[in-house]
């Protein structure tokens, strides 16, 4: 049903930490349109009025960029259309490709979707509560945000939407979700977004054995392991990713097939092992970053770091051969298993 008026103040808002200014809506998913591209994400909006909110969508993403190419940017956003769909609006998806249709593929069935009353933009069909707006052209000041860094996010001037219509169910659930130093809900979203992009990226990167992106790493660290087939390819893998997100893996570590991304004991022991630092760290300054990265000075400009922790091809080691790994041959591990199995059986009686 479409409400009567306009009334952002009676939407769940929250003011989840002490110094932010005012009231924030976390977990809407604002979608947009720019010609025959579509996407949607979480960008959270600060209430500054009934029908006025700021949309806090950063330089390099995808929907901020698409706001920015319209002539006249419109949005919906949407709380609480089927868990997939919420999933994947915390997964990025590098343009052109389209977000709905890889959230189609997963649920196994499209999404269903209607185009707006107010605004030309089609969101789900199913969903709990929809705020209909444009973007005015203002910027005001936004922030600060205790956000998912674990810090607050400075205080900047972001766009401000105004609101048209708000239609919703007669009794609309409203999802939210509280930011903060890791791992909270967000991470459970950055692990299914490692599961999704994988397939994804191997179209990229057919060498991409395995990914991983530790929610503690708020996804700047990333780790791949690839199959390594000439020199230089550690650094093709980093250059991909950079270059596919360029926000994103502020560092990259990059290992052989063998070693399981998701053991650190492995990892380190390969960066410990195969890395001589003058050769195997990349870094690259005044590169595009994450404007919510404390680490850096300058809001969205920084650096990146690439770690070569792969075995090195002779080409790579001074025409030498690289030195072997210390195994036992496989007839010996089977032996040894045999009498352990032996032993503990008799053990056991």
């Amino acid at each position: 049903m479409e409400w009567d008026a306009v009334d952002l103040t009676r939407i769940p808002a929250i003011r989840q930490w002490s110094h932010e200014p005012g009231r924030f809506i976390t977990f809407g998913i604002t979608f947009v349109r720019y010609g025959n591209y579509r996407n949607f994400g979480y960008y959270r909006l600060q209430i500054i009025g009934k029908d006025r909110l700021i949309m806090h969508w950063q330089p390099w993403r995808r929907s901020a960029m698409y706001g920015e190419l319209s002539e006249r940017p419109e949005v919906a956003i949407v709380f609480g259309p089927d868990p997939v769909t919420m999933l994947m609006a915390g997964v990025s998806i590098p343009h052109p490709l389209d977000k709905l249709l890889v959230t189609g593929v997963l649920r196994g069935e499209g999404v269903e979707l209607v185009k707006g009353s107010t605004v030309d933009v089609e969101y789900p069909a199913n969903a709990e509560l929809v705020i209909e707006g444009e973007l005015t052209g203002e910027f005001v000041r936004e922030g600060p945000f205790g956000d998912h860094v674990g810090v607050y996010s400075i205080a900047r001037e972001y766009p401000v939407v105004r609101v048209k219509a708000i239609y919703s169910r007669r009794d609309p659930i409203i999802p939210v979700t509280v930011t903060g130093k890791p791992v909270l809900e967000d991470g459970n979203i950055i692990r299914f977004g490692t599961k999704v992009v994988k397939p994804l990226l191997r179209q990229v990167l057919p060498e991409l054995v395995d990914i991983e992106i530790p929610p503690e790493g708020l996804g700047y660290v990333i780790i791949v392991s690839i199959r390594k087939k000439y020199p230089g390819h550690a650094r093709r893998a980093m250059a991909a990713l950079w270059g596919l997100v360029p926000v994103l893996g502020k560092v990259i570590i990059v290992v052989d097939q063998d070693v399981n991304v998701r053991d650190w004991g492995q990892v380190m022991y390969a960066i410990a092992a195969h890395v001589n630092p003058s050769r195997d760290i990349l870094i690259i300054d005044n590169y595009p970053v994450e404007e919510l990265d404390p680490s850096t000075p300058i809001p969205n400009l920084g650096s990146k770091v690439g770690i070569d922790a792969t075995r090195k091809l002779p080409e790579e080691y001074g025409g030498r051969e690289y030195p072997m790994d210390v195994t036992a041959p496989s007839d010996v591990i089977d032996k040894v298993r045999r009498i352990a199995d032996s032993i503990m059986g008799r053990s056991g009686n």
